[in-house]
């Protein structure tokens, strides 16, 4: 069901005035009486006594019932500053008998459990409760459901975001068949406590000219409009809004509502809808001080001297949720901290030193401001909660660390966090390449290219590869006489600043474009205990070259960078390409023995048959990369056999970009190498061939004997079973290489809707050239949610 299920926080708001703590020795106590019933829905009366502490859970009858510690550490809170409060358990299964249980707790200890048993009531007729009469229209709907978001202070109002619908839904959340979803961007007066937000009654209408004022709808096609689900559960039109109007009343907890509206194409629909709705908050703030048990490291990574300012920068991101590849895999909090101290003397522990580390003031002990915030994360989304002012203390213990973490957010309440444990930094210091002299570089190579002003471009790449220093120039010559074989003038080279302005015997200085995309000439440090690289712009300078036979050169760099000086030499055979290559990975002999998939493409259009496959040598976790984040190679095979196969044939596949009976393409066989810090290089053939024999049983022995551009011999190998899956209805696409070549069309497929996002929280990691980058699913049937907007 739709993950705002989940959200039955029940933050408990504190009052102004608190009661005091109970006596020492005095044990806690905790009552519980039923409250309300409906066929989906219980709640209970809680009444805490001498309690510091105090929550209540649910569990069907029957079932494994939670301890006191248990339900304190995972139920609902229960405010125990109030006499009394209501806790209600939401999306329960009609006719069904449950158990609700409830335990306290101070520092003389835990109270018994209390435990009661409650039944739901039948399931509800799926008419809605009698309510007033739905407007004549077009389209005439009567809802039974309604969900949305509290977007909170918008403009001169707040916002709420809301969507009736009478589509049935699955317990996933996807629709199951026809009806309608009216969406409405609506603008009234603040909620009492935006973390249980409730509606504003009123009556709103369509208004152009103040849109954000209370009591009117938007007029965006992304917020207010009327959705048409079709049998399959699909969207089949969207109508944008333009006029009408929707009344809203609300007693006991349930919501009434009327609404009727012109659409853009000229046609009307009207609505009734009697019920309950949940409202997520999404407005940034939790309208009362709440505070976090954080028991969960998602990241904590170490980044060295990252800014150039001399501080110690400590990446942190803790809470009681959890994020894995930046989506969330564990509900709750999570804090983000960018963490700045002193800088470390010598290389010994990696420590984060003891201190107050404040909020937005720069320096020793500061947190830094942009990378620094709360968010409640959910499946599908997230709230982030930025603070005013800031602090968070570090002690260090026996077992590590003791973090205390208090803020102040903009709607005045704190909130707040402590942990209590180990903090295993991982070390990713960026790599400087500092000042480099007399460089003695053993490998050289480079890529030709004809510019449209009608120059030679020459990437010529250096590297000595006991230090991991490398240096890539972009040289610049007249065009060779035999394109085919070019050769490198003699002579001294100068500096340009961009290709733009290119001239025989000149280089070009290193840019950089958008932030990341670099050009022209730089200079690199690797590091070989992390994996991490360091860069340096060429700033200037000159290279010298020689040559006493033909393709033999000497390269003399007397270049300066942003890091300073930099030297060297390379005196050798100097291979020119004509294309961009990867990374040298040597000869390879890979013994696959894991199949990650295998798909049956079925006849193509010249009548062969397709049949695509990736094999790896370890473990994989999904098709991308090893499971340990380590070493490992992954084998692409795509095989064309002859018309009307029903199987991969058995015969020598002969690499080819004829794609016909009896050859694997070029564009996508090709292997992927993952280094032990799972950094990836894929190496694409220039020649070679597979063959395919039975060995019975339906199993295979295929052996891989192919060359790539720098004549290493790669062969790989398989022998067992291979379940070709029929595919051509698949939405998942094949990977591509290096080359950048898309993977082959695939037909029939039915692009259903699904209209959440999901959010990916900010990962600093990728500054640090560490980060991955992960992709959602694509488009699904119509779910019950709203995108959430990020709107401030």
């Amino acid at each position: 069901m739709f993950p705002l299920v989940c959200l039955g926080l029940l933050l408990s708001c504190k009052d102004e005035m608190i009661p005091l703590p109970p006596e020492p020795d005095v044990h806690p106590s905790v009552a519980v009486e039923a409250g309300r019933v409906t066929s989906t829905s219980l709640s209970v009366y809680v009444t805490p006594s001498d309690a510091l502490s105090c929550a209540a859970t649910i569990v069907k009858a029957g079932a494994t019932e939670p301890s006191a510690a248990e339900i304190l550490a995972h139920g609902k809170s229960v405010d125990v500053t109030k006499p009394q409060s209501e806790v209600k358990f939401s999306d329960l299964e009609s006719a069904t008998e449950y158990v609700i249980l409830a335990a306290a707790s101070n520092d003389a200890g835990t109270s018994p459990v209390e435990r009661i048993s409650m039944k739901t009531g039948e399931a509800d007729d799926p008419e809605i409760p009698e309510g007033p009469e739905i407007p004549d229209a077009d389209f005439r709907m009567k809802g039974t459901s309604a969900y949305g978001l509290y977007y909170g202070e918008w403009g001169v109002a707040h916002n709420y975001g809301i969507t009736v619908t009478d589509v049935v839904f699955d317990d996933y959340g996807y629709a199951t068949g026809a009806g309608l979803a009216i969406t409405l961007d609506l603008y009234g007066s603040a909620t009492e406590s935006p973390m249980n937000a409730v509606l504003p009654a009123g009556t709103y209408t369509v208004d152009p000219e103040g849109m954000d004022e209370e009591g009117s709808v938007s007029l965006t096609s992304e917020f207010s409009r009327c959705t048409f689900i079709d049998d399959e559960g699909s969207e089949s039109g969207t109508e944008l809004i333009t006029d009408g109007y929707v009344t809203v009343d609300y007693v006991a907890g349930r919501y009434t509502m009327v609404g009727k509206f012109m659409l853009a194409d000229g046609q009307s629909v009207a609505f009734v809808y009697v019920g309950e709705m949940d409202l997520t908050n999404m407005s940034g703030v939790l309208g009362c001080d709440y505070h976090v048990d954080a028991d969960r490291i998602t990241t904590a990574v170490y980044l060295g001297d990252s800014e150039g300012e001399g501080l110690d920068n400590f990446y942190l991101q803790i809470g009681d949720g959890y994020l894995e590849n930046g989506w969330v895999s564990e509900e709750g909090f999570v804090f983000t901290l960018d963490m700045f101290a002193p800088r470390r003397s010598g290389s010994g522990e990696l420590r984060l030193p003891e201190g107050d580390y404040v909020w937005g003031e720069y320096g020793e002990f500061s947190l830094g401001d942009y990378y620094s915030y709360g968010a409640y994360h959910l499946p599908s989304m997230q709230m982030e909660i930025y603070w005013e002012s800031g602090v968070v203390h570090v002690t260090h213990t026996a077992g590590g660390y003791r973090l205390e973490g208090s803020f102040v957010l903009y709607d005045g309440y704190e909130l707040s966090f402590t942990y209590e444990g180990a903090i295993d930094w991982s070390n990713q210091e960026p790599v400087r390449v500092g000042e480099v002299l007399d460089a003695a570089f053993d490998r050289g190579e480079g890529v030709y290219s004809i510019l449209e002003s009608g120059f030679e471009s020459y990437y010529l790449t250096f590297v000595e590869q006991a230090t991991g220093v490398r240096a890539r120039i972009q040289l610049f010559d007249n065009i060779s006489a035999d394109t085919d074989d070019p050769v490198i003038t003699p002579g001294v080279y100068t500096a340009v600043p961009t290709e733009e302005q290119a001239a025989p015997q000149t280089f070009a200085l290193g840019t950089m474009y958008a932030g990341f995309w670099h050009d022209g000439s730089w200079c690199r440090r690797k590091n070989p205990e992390s994996g991490l690289e360091g860069e340096a712009a060429v700033t200037g300078g000159t290279i010298g070259i020689t040559s006493d036979k033909k393709d033999y050169y000497r390269v003399e760099l007397d270049l300066t960078t942003t890091d300073g000086a930099f030297t060297g030499v390379y005196d050798g055979f100097l291979q020119l390409y004509s294309g961009e290559i990867p990374e040298p990975v040597g000869d390879l002999d890979i013994t696959c023995n894991h199949i990650l998939r295998a798909w049956d493409f079925g006849e193509q259009q010249n009548g062969a048959v397709r049949y695509y496959a990736e094999l790896a040598d370890v473990p994989f976790e999904g098709v991308n990369r090893p499971a340990d984040g380590g070493a490992g190679h992954s084998v692409i095979w795509d095989f064309y056999a002859e018309a009307g196969a029903q199987r991969l044939m058995p015969g020598t596949y002969q690499l080819s970009n004829s794609k016909t009976p009896g050859t694997c393409s070029m564009q996508q066989t090709f292997i992927r190498v993952f280094d032990k810090f799972g950094e990836r290089t894929d190496v694409t053939f220039e020649r070679g061939e597979i063959t395919v024999a039975e060995s019975g049983d339906g199993a295979y022995r295929i052996v891989m004997d192919m060359y790539s551009a720098r004549e290493e011999h790669i062969v790989a190998r398989y022998d067992g079973a291979i379940d070709f899956v029929a595919t051509r209805a698949s939405a998942v696409a094949a990977p591509v290489s290096h080359k950048g070549l898309a993977p082959a069309p695939q037909s029939g497929l039915t692009q259903r809707w699904k209209p959440i996002e999901r959010i990916a929280a900010p990962d600093k990691q990728a500054l640090s050239g560490r980060g991955r980058v992960t992709a959602d699913g694509g488009p699904g049937r119509y779910h019950r949610g709203m995108p959430p907007r990020q709107r401030r």
